[in-house]
């Protein structure tokens, strides 16, 4: 009767308290962030600072982290700019006296002069092909555009126009330069062909309008104007109309770039903190909210450029399938902290500390998954500011519920798993990629990010009407939701905004999809990716009658939901058959039912037996030579772990990799994200990245040695369910929607 009063009675899963956000451990020491690994370099911001004494060319994370001084010269250098696959940046320098071109790898080597001319050349702009830099030479009292070779050579005057011509941006089309020209009295904004024809003017405002920047997909265009009385950022289309003020603050806003991925962030100069500084904003029309990335009292930053995401090429390995299983609601050390300590092999440990600062030892854990809270609250407060001590305040956990979430799970209680992972790879720090519940975590398979849903989980009811379960655009339910996390939480944390609420839906391109108006912005996903590639793939998930339809990722975007991109959903019970006749598309994500989900409430043991069917049948068919296999579980549950998790990432989880070309009987400790598989698919199949998130994740490359003999597969028997368990599952079936 012990194992049965460990998971009666089954609660609504809720959470909780207000928690501190002191980063401050029981020592009295700040705990250790994880370090976050970089992956290919995209998404860095370029700018020019003169915090080392002089303007200097600097790069730093999209975040505003880890500046690097690129050019480190005596001499004045400014105005980076971008190669197209970001491999590259064009600076101008007055090093030789007067101000040339220069360009240089994106570390700062391969310095290169481009231009040498008695006038000041300044401003370049590359070519989306990356063979040309358009630039402005001022000579003779006069400015021009002009453009060039990347070598310097072949120079074009451009515009030959008596008036100013200045401050060129190439459209990622290649077929249009934006530039600023007084050709009609004022500062405005005009597009000339590249061979100086077919000049058109775009903005008619009688103040000064400077500074174009595109958008990545060319249809919009950012500019600074002081048409309100000081200079602000505004954006409109690429022909010129719709023109909204972003930024709209006392400071003057300058320079604005737009971020790389699908242009709804952009990056701007301003002096609104009395020196200049970088800031980011949110492109909706609203200005809603900017934030400071450089945030330093003693210099100057401006000119930002935002490196592109850029495709690599494809790796060239042997992967030609990639399949991800997805489970519920588990945490590292709860399910392999065990069978590390007993092999010696990976991060875990046998006790966690309570929010009293007492440690207690994770006790044994039953088949059935304890009634657990696991949503945003719930693992934010376990988290603890990093502490990793407040799981004993989630719901579920307390000492009443003799500390639930404390527990482990043996070997032999997992042995398919267990087998899995004692024979190929297990990554010890992949988090979460945020602190979310399960249509967060699902969302973020598709998505390197949540699209403004920051706790999602907190569905408000359902509208009259006819729709569906689930969480998506067809469940007709709302929940909080904000452009930017603290315009999400404001002076309100950890509580949402009680007046944000949109439907939970990402519409399409066009605003369709949400079953009323929304401030939602569309967003890529890893399946536009994949379908612009020609790359196949399927989701194999419970459909619209099934209580777990939340899980599975296409209802959440209507690009998916209601394209024909949702005949690619199809029911879980066909993986194993297309495994096994060798037709695994090119990329998979398998989704359990709720009864095979490993989710609170369900049994460990019939999760294992249902993971085992999966790999088997893959192990079984003729791709098992070509496929990679991932392993992960899609939240904490909420159980204990005690790794710190990255800043502004979730409770570290399970992963197991599984290949023939996995690192046999090894562990990865790279820090990794569910946008670590994302980047997977992306380097394997040479797709660009979706966004900063993803372009920067670590990839699991380690994880895989392509040079050695392929590991044959392994033999995973089922094992029958004990029968407590079988009676227990009989008389607790669980028939609402889960979380």
């Amino acid at each position: 009767m012990r194992r049965l009063s460990r998971v009666l009675p089954l609660l609504a899963l809720a959470v909780l308290l207000p928690f501190p956000l002191d980063r401050t451990s029981a020592s009295g020491a700040p705990p250790k962030d994880v370090e976050a690994t970089s992956g290919q370099g995209n998404g860095y911001i370029a700018f020019a600072s003169d915090r080392s004494g002089d303007s200097e060319i600097w790069r730093m994370d999209f975040d505003g982290g880890k500046p690097v001084n690129l050019t480190n010269d005596p001499a004045v250098d400014t105005e980076p700019a971008w190669s197209a696959d970001g491999t590259r940046i064009a600076f101008s320098s007055r090093r030789t006296g007067d101000t040339e071109l220069f360009v240089m790898a994106l570390d700062g080597s391969e310095l290169q002069q481009l231009t040498n001319n008695p006038g000041s050349d300044t401003q370049p702009s590359w070519s989306p092909d990356g063979q040309k830099i358009a630039f402005t030479r001022s000579l003779g009292g006069n400015k021009e555009i002009f453009v060039m070779n990347v070598d310097g050579t072949g120079e074009i005057n451009v515009t030959n126009h008596a008036s100013a011509d200045s401050e060129p941006a190439w459209s990622p089309a290649g077929d249009s330069i934006a530039f600023t020209s007084r050709r009609r009295g004022s500062d405005d904004i005009f597009v000339v062909r590249p061979d100086g024809s077919s000049v058109k003017r775009l903005t008619l405002d009688p103040a000064s309008d400077s500074q174009a920047s595109w958008s990545p997909e060319g249809d919009w265009i950012a500019f600074s104007s002081d048409r309100d009385g000081n200079r602000e950022i505004y954006v409109m289309t690429s022909r010129g109309s719709g023109q909204i003020n972003l930024t709209n603050n006392p400071g003057a806003d300058t320079e604005p770039a737009f971020a790389p991925e699908e242009g709804y962030r952009l990056i701007f100069n301003t002096d609104r903190d009395g020196d200049g500084e970088i800031y980011v904003t949110w492109n909706a029309g609203t200005g809603r909210e900017q934030f400071n990335l450089t945030n330093s009292s003693v210099s100057m930053d401006a000119a930002p450029n935002w490196q592109p995401l850029v495709a690599s090429p494809p790796s060239g390995s042997p992967i030609e399938n990639v399949v991800i299983i997805f489970m519920e609601n588990q945490s590292f050390d709860a399910v392999l902290g065990r069978l590390c300590l007993q092999d010696d092999r990976c991060d875990a440990v046998s006790e966690g500390q309570i929010s009293t600062g007492e440690t207690i030892p994770l006790r044994d854990a039953t088949d059935i998954v304890p009634p657990v809270g696991h949503s945003w609250f719930a693992q934010t407060a376990g988290i603890n500011g990093g502490l990793m001590n407040g799981f004993d305040q989630i719901l579920g956990c307390g000492p009443e519920f003799e500390y639930a979430c404390y527990q482990q799970f043996e070997p032999e209680q997992i042995p398919s798993l267990a087998e899995l992972a004692r024979t190929f790879v297990i990554s010890d720090r992949t988090f979460e990629t945020d602190a979310a519940g399960s249509w967060g975590a699902h969302t973020l398979l598709a998505s390197p990010h949540q699209n403004g849903f920051y706790q999602a989980g907190h569905h408000k009811g359902q509208i009259p009407g006819d729709y569906t379960t689930g969480w998506g655009c067809d469940s007709g339910k709302d929940g909080p939701w904000g452009p930017t996390w603290f315009e999400y939480f404001g002076n309100h944390y950890p509580e949402p905004p009680l007046d944000s609420d949109y439907p939970t839906c990402t519409p399409m391109q066009d605003g369709s999809g949400p079953y009323r108006p929304s401030a939602v912005p569309w967003t890529q996903t890893i399946m536009n990716r994949l379908d612009g590639a020609g790359v196949s793939w399927n989701i194999f998930a419970p459909g619209v009658d099934d209580g777990a339809y939340g899980w599975s990722i296409c209802p959440t975007f209507a690009d998916c939901l209601y394209t024909e991109q949702s005949s690619k959903h199809v029911e879980p019970e066909l993986f194993p058959e297309v495994a096994r006749n060798g037709t695994l598309p090119r990329v998979s994500w398998v989704i359990p039912r709720a009864s095979n989900s490993q989710h609170n409430g369900k049994s460990m043991m019939a999760g294992d037996n249902w993971i085992a069917e999966q790999v088997s049948a893959i192990m079984e068919g003729p791709d098992w030579e070509s496929t990679a296999i991932f392993i992960t579980w899609d939240d904490c549950g909420c159980f204990y772990d005690h790794a710190p998790p990255p800043l502004g990432k979730g409770i570290r989880v399970p992963m197991v990799i599984v290949s023939p070309y996995a690192r046999p009987g090894y562990t990865d400790s790279r820090v990794a994200t569910f946008a670590s598989m994302q980047a997977f698919i992306e380097h394997t199949f040479g797709l660009a990245p979706l966004a900063v998130e993803d372009a920067y994740s670590y990839d699991f490359s380690q994880s895989f040695d392509y040079t050695q003999a392929p590991l044959p597969p392994v033999r995973l028997e089922p094992h029958p369910l004990e029968p407590w368990v079988v009676e227990w599952l009989k008389y607790h079936p669980h028939t609402e929607e889960f979380t």
